[in-house]
């Protein structure tokens, strides 16, 4: 029964690894594709969770669960903390989402959309999961702040990776080199990154 809401570049809401996973795709940055994914990441980063235990594709590591695409980075990748805070919205009030995950970030974010992490963070049986960062410095943020678990990646043998951002911020490792999803189109591809893990 668990929800996630996955904050990215959008979804391909018709790949075959995605049939039956979707609750609901909403965009937040004006995109003329609307809610739909056209960078790839949002779609790689769902299905990595969510992707359906099927006869296609890959195999989500929560397939039994569903959940929400919030569109809060353009086409071109990039968003703001007011699309990002409109999308964090619309999952926790409109769809009660339990699990965020966040694979984007950089430098120093407004006090207001820290508040709004920290509001969500402190409900009972809410978790926000954030990207490190991909720089090989401090963790970025929305992942530098307590209220919400920062994400690294550690290659096939645990050890950290070499670009993932570090410090004492950082919270948990998960595989990031080389991993396997799907990606628009009915594809699948491998990609590295905090992203990924």
């Amino acid at each position: 029964g668990l929800v996630f809401a996955v904050l990215d570049t959008g979804l391909d809401t018709e790949h075959r690894d995605l049939r039956g996973q979707i609750i609901d795709a909403a965009d937040f940055t004006n995109s003329l594709s609307g809610p739909l994914d056209g960078h790839s990441h949002g779609t790689w980063c769902f299905s990595v969770i969510l992707a359906a235990a099927d006869d296609f594709g890959i195999r989500g590591v929560a397939y039994e669960a569903k959940g929400v695409s919030a569109k809060v980075l353009g086409d071109n990748g990039s968003g703001t903390d007011s699309t990002i805070s409109r999308g964090l919205a619309w999952a926790y009030s409109k769809h009660n989402a339990d699990i965020f995950s966040l694979s984007l970030g950089g430098g120093r974010m407004s006090e207001t959309l820290h508040s709004q992490f920290r509001e969500v963070s402190q409900q009972k049986g809410k978790f926000i999961f954030c990207a490190a960062g991909n720089d090989a410095g401090p963790v970025n943020y929305p992942a530098a702040w307590p209220e919400v678990v920062a994400v690294g990646a550690c290659d096939n043998t645990g050890k950290l990776s070499d670009f993932t951002s570090r410090g004492r911020e950082l919270d948990i490792l998960g595989p990031g080199e080389g991993i396997l999803s799907a990606v628009p189109g009915n594809r699948h591809a491998r990609m590295d990154g905090t992203s990924m893990a």
